[in-house]
């Protein structure tokens, strides 16, 4: 059974040097996003840095290596969940290389591959409408404040679809688009405020995008889009801090709409098809949760109902 993926077919495991799963990995990534591209390297660079940048066939890779890697990365001020994505990426390659051939899932077995739960970043209400308020004083200002405004209006609409957003993409009334990440279809009705970001922008652009993010030639465009969030969010914070606010990031007005529609009892599925996830398991992450108060107000009504049977 051939392998597109290994060139060095012909090889036994034995045989084949860890330095040759990585070449092929690198080119086969760069068919994925910027950020796959960018934790596959980052994963290895750590492992070949932990190795001494010895070059070692892959049969010597054991649990016990990757245990003690796991460990060293850890005592290096590495966060759980980035040691979890590393060993997740390593395991990828390694299964990519050798499909059909041998399944490197045991190696796993001693280390940390699923990520944990990570601290809810929605805000405060009182804070976001600070920054949604904010009167820009320059171009590059105006430009932020108005994706973000976007972005809240348009159901937590992530940045990287933001930035693909064409002005064909925008009908009589409402926009599709189809997430980047899941591939999921989000449909958009276009309210008043929308429509009139929209319309400002459509009057500026002389090209096929809506907002002045990607250039039509240059680099691709996940490279494109990657630089600009990285813009984006450092103005934006910029900005927090002169208005005395917590930092907000695309992904904290994106947590913040979904915490926002749960706390108003929006369904969670409609929530989850709002923001385009494949599963309510995703969304759930997004979401802050109920504060005890609330709990214990659900617990009493639910204990209404038993009234007279409990002492």
């Amino acid at each position: 059974m051939g392998n597109t993926l290994n060139p060095h077919r012909q090889l036994s495991v034995n045989q084949v040097l860890f330095s040759m799963v990585v070449e092929a990995a690198y080119a086969k990534a760069i068919k994925k996003s910027v950020s796959t591209q960018r934790n596959y390297r980052t994963a290895v660079n750590n492992l070949e840095e932990f190795l001494g940048h010895k070059d070692i066939p892959i049969d010597e890779l054991t649990p016990s290596l990757l245990q003690d890697f796991s460990e060293w990365l850890t005592a290096n001020g590495i966060a759980d969940n980035t040691v979890a994505c590393y060993m997740k990426k390593l395991r990828a390659i390694l299964n990519e290389y050798f499909k059909g051939e041998k399944d490197f899932g045991y190696l796993f077995y001693g280390v940390k591959t699923k990520m944990s739960p990570t601290k809810k970043k929605a805000i405060r209400e009182e804070d976001l409408m600070k920054l949604l308020s904010y009167k820009a004083r320059n171009e590059k200002e105006e430009l932020v404040i108005d994706i973000a405004r976007f972005q809240f209006l348009a159901m937590g609409m992530p940045f990287v679809d933001i930035a693909n957003l064409k002005i064909r993409d925008i009908k009589n009334g409402y926009f599709e688009y189809r997430r980047h990440k899941t591939g999921v279809t989000v449909h958009v009705s276009m309210k008043k405020e929308l429509a009139t970001l929209i319309n400002k922008y459509k009057a500026k652009s002389n090209g096929r995008y809506l907002f002045p993010i990607i250039n039509d030639v240059g680099d691709n465009f996940s490279c494109q889009a990657h630089r600009s969030l990285v813009r984006y969010n450092y103005l934006l914070k910029k900005i927090c801090k002169k208005l005395g606010i917590p930092a907000v990031t695309s992904y904290v007005i994106r947590h913040s709409w979904a915490s926002y529609a749960y706390q108003e009892d929006v369904k969670l599925p409609v929530i989850s098809k709002a923001l385009g996830h494949t599963q309510t398991f995703t969304t759930l992450t997004y979401i802050k949760g109920p504060d005890d108060d609330k709990v214990a107000e659900a617990n009493s009504i639910v204990l209404s109902r038993f009234k007279g049977i409990f002492i």
